[in-house]
């Protein structure tokens, strides 16, 4: 290969390199006229056009950050389900637990509802077989009596 000559043709019998689009300046952007340049960037301080910048669609972004569970709900559900097991007047303290977490529920807005109401439901529950078994107790004790 032969060196080039000073104004940057290449030695005759030798082919250019085909070049494609038009020729541009390096540095300077697509020449005007040149049907893909991009469009002039907005002067300094002005707003974006619209797409860029500007908040996304509605459906995306983050999700919205998960609510939090009423601790006094939770262990309304747990004491009164523990009073079903050990001691069922203890099913007294779920109910009250249960009554104070719905209440804190409706002016925080926290999950946990569910668990309340099945504390204070429970806890109903076990104060009923409470008095079952006292009734059965005193019955079963009171039976001699009636009939000598």
């Amino acid at each position: 290969m032969q060196p080039s000559d000073p104004q940057g043709q290449p030695p005759a019998g030798e082919s250019q390199p085909p070049t494609y689009g038009p020729a541009s300046s390096p540095g300077y952007g697509a020449q005007p006229g040149y049907p893909y340049s991009s469009p002039p960037s907005p002067p300094y301080g002005s707003s974006p056009p619209s797409g860029y910048g500007t908040t996304p669609p509605p459906g995306y972004g983050y999700p919205p950050a998960p609510r939090r569970t009423n601790a006094m709900a939770i262990a309304a559900m747990v004491v009164s389900l523990a009073s079903l097991l050990t001691c069922p007047i203890v099913g007294a303290v779920g109910i009250y637990l249960g009554n104070r977490a719905r209440n804190e529920i409706r002016s925080t807005g926290e999950d946990g509802d569910g668990m309340a109401l099945a504390g204070i439901i429970v806890g109903w529950i076990a104060i009923a077989l409470t008095v079952l078994y006292v009734c059965l107790f005193a019955g079963m004790f009171s039976l001699p009596l009636l009939f000598p």
